[in-house]
């Protein structure tokens, strides 16, 4: 690899930012490594060096064009402050916490932080806890799993024949409309399978969500390209692959990870309602009647924190799959 020093000579501007392309004598290669020196007025110090990106276009004269963007030396409490603000709010909710429980006075209505990490720590020492958390993630990825399958293969069939989604407009409105407690008690009533319940009950909520992030995605898809395709006759399957595809993926990953924290409050939720065997609801659902208000707690946040886990996961893997796409 040929490595090419350069000093830029850059007029007046406000540090930080996307710079101008800066056009650079020589044949265009892109196995040139560029060492820059930046030379300016007026830009703060120390600066010696540019942190880059390169991307090069090659023109008749094949001259590569570099862009690339100043990074700053940031504080040290800039640097800290996406840890910094979230530890500050968790602070002041336990703070509250514990000025509730002084108010109250009592474990058995309102239990301590003591009490509550206590019982968390219980929770995880003990192995039906886990098997209770695994049923219930296997009910959400179940879930989530065959609703997001089900809308992208309707949402794309309505796209292609608009009579499907005419038909389904009217029932996907019904169930997004629908009470989700009224929903789940009914399905109690008639199905008596208490750990078949929530993932149905979960379909019908979470499919309509999914359903309608797909058919607005389809809707950002450039009129000119379809227009193009239909023109040159180019095949259905082709025109999924190189012209839909591509714009709903962007939009879909963006969307799943709240669709999915959503999946796991519903899911539990249902096993309360439906009192599933061996599943965080049905743990909750325990809790609840013989009135172990720790336990109940130390649940509840243990399901925030198994949701948060399962958002973050969802989160990274849409960056890198998003990342492999472009």
């Amino acid at each position: 690899m040929r490595r090419v020093k350069q000093t830029l000579l850059l007029p007046h501007r406000r540090a930080g930012g996307l710079l101008p392309p800066i056009q650079l004598k020589g044949s265009a290669s892109t196995d040139c490594r560029y060492d820059f020196n930046i030379v300016g007025e007026g830009l703060p110090l120390p600066l010696s060096k540019a942190q880059y990106n390169c991307k090069f276009r090659i023109y008749p004269k094949n001259y590569p064009i570099i862009y690339f963007k100043i990074q700053m030396k940031q504080s040290l409490f800039k640097k800290l402050t996406p840890i910094l603000y979230p530890l500050a709010s968790i602070a002041f909710m336990l703070l509250v916490w514990h000025l509730m429980f002084l108010h109250v006075g009592s474990e058995f209505v309102f239990p301590s932080i003591g009490a509550t990490l206590q019982s968390i720590w219980q929770y995880l020492c003990d192995g039906a806890f886990w098997l209770s958390l695994l049923s219930t993630l296997g009910r959400v990825l179940i879930c989530f799993a065959i609703s997001l399958v089900l809308a992208i293969a309707i949402g794309v069939l309505a796209k292609f024949v608009p009579i499907v989604g005419k038909i389904l407009a009217p029932v996907v409105a019904l169930f997004r409309s629908a009470p989700t407690v009224a929903v789940m008690v009914i399905l109690i009533l008639f199905i008596k399978k208490p750990a078949v319940v929530p993932v149905i009950v979960g379909l019908l909520v979470v499919f309509p969500m999914l359903y309608a992030s797909v058919t607005a995605s389809i809707d950002q898809v450039d009129k000119g390209l379809v227009e193009m395709c239909t023109l040159y006759n180019v095949p259905k399957r082709e025109q999924l692959k190189t012209v839909y595809l591509p714009t709903i993926t962007p939009y879909l990953l963006g969307e799943l990870p709240a669709t999915l924290s959503f999946t796991v409050k519903l899911i539990i939720s249902a096993e309360i309602l439906a009192y599933s065997y061996q599943s965080i609801g049905g743990l909750i659902q325990s809790a609840n009647v013989y009135s172990e208000m720790a336990s109940l707690f130390a649940l509840t946040l243990l399901s925030v924190g198994f949701a948060t886990l399962l958002d973050g996961a969802l989160r990274l893997l849409s960056k890198f799959v998003g990342g492999g796409a472009r």
